[in-house]
Protein backbone atom coordinates (compact mmCIF):
# COMPACT_ATOMS: atom_id res chain seq x y z
CA UNK A 1 0.00 0.00 0.00
CA UNK A 2 1.24 3.48 -0.84
CA UNK A 3 0.20 6.72 0.80
CA UNK A 4 0.82 10.44 0.64
CA UNK A 5 0.77 13.17 3.23
CA UNK A 6 -0.08 16.65 2.00
CA UNK A 7 1.81 19.48 3.65
CA UNK A 8 2.70 23.12 3.05
CA UNK A 9 5.38 24.04 0.53
CA UNK A 10 8.76 24.33 2.18
CA UNK A 11 8.18 22.00 5.13
CA UNK A 12 8.13 18.68 3.28
CA UNK A 13 11.32 17.59 5.09
CA UNK A 14 9.65 18.17 8.46
CA UNK A 15 6.61 16.13 7.36
CA UNK A 16 8.93 13.31 6.21
CA UNK A 17 10.63 13.38 9.62
CA UNK A 18 7.23 13.11 11.32
CA UNK A 19 6.35 10.09 9.15
CA UNK A 20 9.63 8.45 10.21
CA UNK A 21 9.16 9.25 13.91
CA UNK A 22 5.44 8.43 14.18
CA UNK A 23 5.00 5.32 12.03
CA UNK A 24 8.64 4.24 11.60
CA UNK A 25 8.85 4.25 7.77
CA UNK A 26 10.96 6.40 5.48
CA UNK A 27 9.35 8.91 3.14
CA UNK A 28 10.19 10.55 -0.16
CA UNK A 29 9.57 14.28 -0.43
CA UNK A 30 8.11 16.10 -3.40
CA UNK A 31 6.59 19.56 -3.69
CA UNK A 32 3.84 19.86 -1.02
CA UNK A 33 3.64 16.06 -0.49
CA UNK A 34 5.47 13.22 1.18
CA UNK A 35 5.18 9.69 -0.26
CA UNK A 36 5.57 6.62 1.95
CA UNK A 37 4.51 2.99 2.37
CA UNK A 38 2.73 2.34 5.67
CA UNK A 39 2.90 -1.16 7.11
CA UNK A 40 -0.78 -1.16 8.17
CA UNK A 41 -3.87 0.93 7.42
CA UNK A 42 -3.97 2.01 11.07
CA UNK A 43 -0.65 3.79 10.48
CA UNK A 44 -2.50 6.29 8.27
CA UNK A 45 -4.91 7.03 11.11
CA UNK A 46 -2.10 7.35 13.65
CA UNK A 47 -0.19 9.73 11.40
CA UNK A 48 -3.26 11.85 10.69
CA UNK A 49 -3.95 12.12 14.42
CA UNK A 50 -0.42 12.82 15.67
CA UNK A 51 1.37 14.76 12.91
CA UNK A 52 1.53 18.53 13.21
CA UNK A 53 3.07 19.46 9.85
CA UNK A 54 0.65 17.38 7.76
CA UNK A 55 -2.64 18.68 6.35
CA UNK A 56 -4.07 15.39 5.03
CA UNK A 57 -3.08 11.73 4.92
CA UNK A 58 -4.33 9.83 1.88
CA UNK A 59 -4.17 6.24 0.67
CA UNK A 60 -2.66 6.45 -2.82
CA UNK A 61 -4.37 4.20 -5.37
CA UNK A 62 -2.39 5.40 -8.39
CA UNK A 63 0.09 8.05 -9.48
CA UNK A 64 0.82 9.29 -12.99
CA UNK A 65 2.00 12.40 -14.81
CA UNK A 66 -0.33 14.22 -17.16
CA UNK A 67 1.01 16.17 -20.10
CA UNK A 68 -1.77 16.43 -22.65
CA UNK A 69 -4.93 18.30 -23.54
CA UNK A 70 -8.05 18.05 -21.39
CA UNK A 71 -9.69 15.18 -23.34
CA UNK A 72 -6.51 13.10 -23.29
CA UNK A 73 -6.24 13.70 -19.57
CA UNK A 74 -9.79 12.45 -19.03
CA UNK A 75 -9.07 9.36 -21.15
CA UNK A 76 -5.95 8.62 -19.09
CA UNK A 77 -7.84 9.08 -15.82
CA UNK A 78 -10.66 6.80 -17.00
CA UNK A 79 -8.23 4.02 -17.99
CA UNK A 80 -6.37 4.26 -14.69
CA UNK A 81 -9.54 4.33 -12.56
CA UNK A 82 -10.94 1.24 -14.28
CA UNK A 83 -7.80 -0.70 -13.26
CA UNK A 84 -8.32 0.00 -9.56
CA UNK A 85 -10.36 -2.42 -7.46
CA UNK A 86 -12.41 -0.41 -4.99
CA UNK A 87 -14.19 -3.50 -3.61
CA UNK A 88 -12.27 -3.62 -0.34
CA UNK A 89 -12.77 0.11 0.20
CA UNK A 90 -16.37 0.76 -0.84
CA UNK A 91 -19.66 -1.12 -0.83
CA UNK A 92 -21.80 -0.82 -3.96
CA UNK A 93 -24.34 1.35 -2.10
CA UNK A 94 -21.72 3.80 -0.80
CA UNK A 95 -20.75 7.05 -2.45
CA UNK A 96 -17.54 9.06 -2.33
CA UNK A 97 -16.22 12.42 -3.36
CA UNK A 98 -13.60 13.15 -6.00
CA UNK A 99 -11.18 15.95 -5.23
CA UNK A 100 -8.48 17.26 -7.53
CA UNK A 101 -5.58 19.54 -6.82
CA UNK A 102 -3.19 20.35 -9.61
CA UNK A 103 -0.34 22.78 -9.37
CA UNK A 104 0.90 23.44 -12.88
CA UNK A 105 -1.78 23.57 -15.59
CA UNK A 106 -3.88 26.71 -16.05
CA UNK A 107 -5.78 25.53 -19.13
CA UNK A 108 -8.39 23.75 -16.98
CA UNK A 109 -9.50 23.89 -13.37
CA UNK A 110 -9.48 21.28 -10.64
CA UNK A 111 -13.28 21.51 -10.62
CA UNK A 112 -13.36 20.51 -14.31
CA UNK A 113 -11.38 17.35 -13.51
CA UNK A 114 -13.55 16.61 -10.45
CA UNK A 115 -16.77 16.96 -12.42
CA UNK A 116 -15.66 14.70 -15.26
CA UNK A 117 -13.96 12.12 -13.02
CA UNK A 118 -17.11 11.82 -10.92
CA UNK A 119 -18.95 10.62 -14.02
CA UNK A 120 -16.45 7.79 -14.53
Amino acid sequence: MKAIAITHKGIEDIAALEVKEIIKVSAETKETVVLFEPKKIIDLCTLAYKAQSIIKVICLFDEFKIQADFNEILNTIEKRIKKISFDKWLDKDKSFKVLCKHLTNDSFSSQDIEKETKKI
